[in-house]
């Protein structure tokens, strides 16, 4: 049984890589090529927060580094400043949400709505901070928003298509996660 649900979890792991990296490529096709005023969301970060409030045991913080890392060496942001803000608020939502493991649906997209809002005011913080030319404050709003409203689809998806059912109390594999980030 214990060799199943290893074998399980490492399936999600390469699952999510594969995922992550499909987003990426598509976030990079040029289907536009004119300036835009609103950005659309971020749904590896959604992604990332589904999947963590879902199967936090799943996916670690390594894996969340190199993938966010990645991105931002891809996508040519500041290497690193997403990656450690992104792990931070998934360690934050496993915290969260592993003492209250039957929590709601809504409850959830409000504890990821205070993640992602958390991260893009701390992106946004930092990059004053160090004097970092920034993109409008619209840009970073509307993505904020978007992510927001996109994260129940998100969530529906990984829920329905990959079969990422958040842990319960009930499932037995609560307490193997607590402590796991």
């Amino acid at each position: 049984m214990d060799n199943m649900a290893s074998s399980r979890v490492w399936w999600f792991r390469v699952l999510f890589v594969i995922v992550a990296m499909g987003l990426m490529f598509f976030r990079l096709l040029p289907l536009d090529t004119r300036p835009q005023n609103w950005a659309g969301p971020d749904i590896l970060m959604a992604l990332i927060f589904a999947w963590s409030v879902r199967r936090p045991a799943a996916i670690p913080s390594i894996l969340i580094a190199l993938v966010i890392f990645s991105e931002d060496l891809i996508l040519q942001r500041e290497p690193g400043l997403q990656a450690a803000l992104v792990i931070i608020a998934a360690a934050w939502l496993k915290l969260s949400l592993s003492y209250n493991s039957d929590a709601s649906a809504l409850r959830e997209w409000m504890l990821v709505a205070a993640a992602v809002v958390g991260v893009t005011v701390a992106t946004r913080f930092i990059l004053i901070v160090f004097f970092v030319p920034l993109p409008g404050l619209g840009l970073h709003l509307s993505q904020m928003v978007a992510t927001i409203l996109i994260y129940p689809v998100v969530a529906a998806v990984t829920h329905f298509v990959f079969g990422l059912r958040p842990v319960t109390a009930q499932s037995g594999e609560f307490g193997t996660l607590r402590g796991r980030s």
